[in-house]
């Protein structure tokens, strides 16, 4: 029983890893201009898109922008690409 808890622990462990990792590219996605639709009130703000990583295709998705009410006391950073030496790699939108 207790070699099975380990096994599970081990099992979880790499799981969590292997979610986490950052997914690099050669080539950073063609961007497409979008038209931003109306504002649903006044108190809305538009988050850019963002980009999802697929890992079957090993390319980004892009994940439309939309309209959000602003958490309370917090601004919302825009995602932007991270390029190293030889790729790149997405860095989601978050409220900070």
């Amino acid at each position: 029983m207790k070699n099975i808890k380990v096994l599970f622990g081990i099992l979880f462990f790499a799981l969590l890893v292997t979610s986490c990792r950052t997914n690099y590219v050669k080539e950073r996605p063609t961007i497409a201009e979008v038209l931003r639709p109306p504002s649903p009130g006044n108190n809305y703000v538009w988050l850019n898109d963002n980009w999802v990583y697929n890992r079957q295709e090993r390319n980004y998705i892009r994940s439309n922008g939309y309209w959000a009410k602003p958490k309370t006391n917090r601004n919302y950073r825009q995602g932007y690409w991270k390029t190293n030496k030889n790729s790149s790699h997405w860095v989601a939108g978050r409220w900070k």
